[in-house]
């Protein structure tokens, strides 16, 4: 079902909006439309209210926690949220001094590294083992993550 169509008066305060931050419900007060059409028009039109990080961020990132900076200094000379952080080391499994391996061992564990290293796609090894392949696909970035911590551990 569509509503009315939204006019270039509309549009513009939504950009204008949008550029400086406001939340979804200011938005939807100031064009008069409800919190879903705004949501729906901002997805439609391209327009984030928190936009991805540039590459350069996720590169400075990266530097930043391999040597060993803590999180608060990284959300600081990046200009992420501490969340977006947060998200964004996991993510990519960044490593440094500061990371820590948790001894959490599952019982699948083993088979997932077994087919991994005989070359499965993620989605093949989900199969295989039964398990959801985004399920598959973290705990093979988690057991990664803790292998490269502990070289990083026996190298110092």
């Amino acid at each position: 079902m569509t509503g009315r169509v939204w006019n270039a008066a509309e549009l513009e305060t939504l950009h204008d909006m949008v550029a400086a931050g406001r939340s979804i419900p200011e938005i939807a007060a100031a064009v008069g439309r409800s919190e879903n059409a705004t949501h729906v028009r901002m997805h439609r039109l391209g327009l984030r209210l928190h936009p991805l990080p540039t590459q350069r961020q996720l590169d400075r990132l990266a530097d930043l926690v391999e040597r060993g900076f803590s999180k608060s200094v990284a959300v600081r000379l990046t200009g992420l949220s501490r969340k977006k952080v947060d998200n964004h080391i996991r993510r990519l499994g960044l490593v440094g001094p500061r990371s820590e391996a948790f001894d959490d061992v599952r019982p699948y564990d083993e088979r997932l590294i077994q087919l991994s290293t005989a070359g499965l796609r993620t989605a093949e090894i989900a199969s295989q083992v039964g398990l959801a392949t985004t399920t598959v696909r973290s705990r093979l970035l988690t057991l990664a993550r803790r292998e490269a911590i502990a070289e990083m551990r026996g190298a110092a």
